[in-house]
């Protein structure tokens, strides 16, 4: 096991990977769910907690590497899904570390790309600050005006760990954002991250009141 694995971390006593296998579970729109992972607990406890509900590919040590491109990951884990099924047309990347994106968001990923043919799709939150670059004599805006704002200036920032790109980019390219680019606008629970000791305290709490909305039917 990685000791450095958040993956079966309790978030608001449920692990971590399971916020996000959960809700890939319940989309409408996704033929099969897969995890790849280098991680033999990690495989182990999602063989044991979804049995075929989700497909567990275990990543060689080659695809391991903190330098390995997400793109090879990517295509080892089609690869292996292909061995028995027909080739998809996209491929939906989940990461854990944003464990509150609804069935809902990611289904709306792969309905954007089919009504605008895009090569992927990203989820964003759109920024209202103003964003300053330093040009040697000073900071200037990035936007051309710092006082009128155009919808053509408007700033994005990439949010919710969540990438929708053709199976045709992907392998054409080896990247997985890029060519015609979709977006969905995700809320501010979709859109958090846990990456840090803070951001766990905070996502305690919500997690919890997820958990308790979900029970009273609410979601």
């Amino acid at each position: 096991a990685n000791p450095n694995s958040t993956a079966l971390k309790p978030l608001a006593g449920k692990p971590l990977i399971e916020w996000t296998l959960d809700s890939a579970i319940r989309c409408k729109r996704l033929d099969r769910v897969i995890l790849t992972s280098p991680d033999r607990e990690v495989i182990e406890h999602v063989r044991n907690r979804y049995g075929d509900k989700v497909m567990t590919v275990e990543r060689d040590i080659e695809f391991a590497g903190i330098n390995t491109h997400i793109a090879d990951t990517a295509l080892h884990a089609i690869d292996c899904y292909t061995r028995d099924n027909p080739l998809p047309h996209a491929v939906a990347m989940l990461y854990i570390e944003a464990p509150f994106r609804s069935p809902e968001q990611i289904d709306t990923t792969i309905n954007v790309m089919e009504m605008f043919e895009t090569d992927c799709v990203i989820g964003v939150r759109p920024e209202s600050n103003t964003f300053y670059q330093h040009h040697g004599a000073g900071m200037r805006p990035v936007r051309k005006s710092a006082s009128l704002r155009l919808e053509r200036d408007d700033l994005y920032r990439d949010a919710g760990r969540m990438q929708l790109v053709t199976i045709d980019f992907l392998s054409k390219k080896h990247r997985t954002v890029g060519g015609l680019t979709g977006h969905v606008i995700l809320d501010q629970n979709a859109a958090f991250n846990v990456t840090t000791q803070w951001e766990w305290e905070l996502a305690e709490h919500l997690g919890h009141k997820l958990l308790d909305r979900q029970k009273d039917g609410k979601e």
